[in-house]
């Protein structure tokens, strides 16, 4: 577990801009298939261990957004692990 908080805190680290999601937070990102490809490998092994967790991964013209969600009593999970659009 404590690998995967890294890579996420490597990938995340990349973000270019944050949004308030319904129920979580939204990432964005420089389109890059390298980040894509890290998302959604990270996205597929937390949800593993988390399936409480949405993820929602969409690649467009304005670049990459990637957005985690969970129900009311796992928000904080995704605010200590995603952070939240201020943070």
């Amino acid at each position: 577990m404590r690998e995967r908080l890294s890579e996420w805190q490597q990938v995340i680290a990349g973000a270019t801009g944050r949004e308030a999601a319904d129920g979580g937070v939204t990432l964005t990102f420089v389109r890059d298939g390298r980040t894509v490809v890290e998302l959604a490998r990270l996205a597929v092994v937390e949800f593993e261990c988390c399936s409480f967790f949405t993820f929602t991964l969409s690649v467009g013209p304005a670049g990459v957004r990637f957005t985690v969600t969970a129900p009311d009593e796992a928000r904080d999970v995704v605010t200590a692990l995603f952070g939240t659009a201020t943070s």
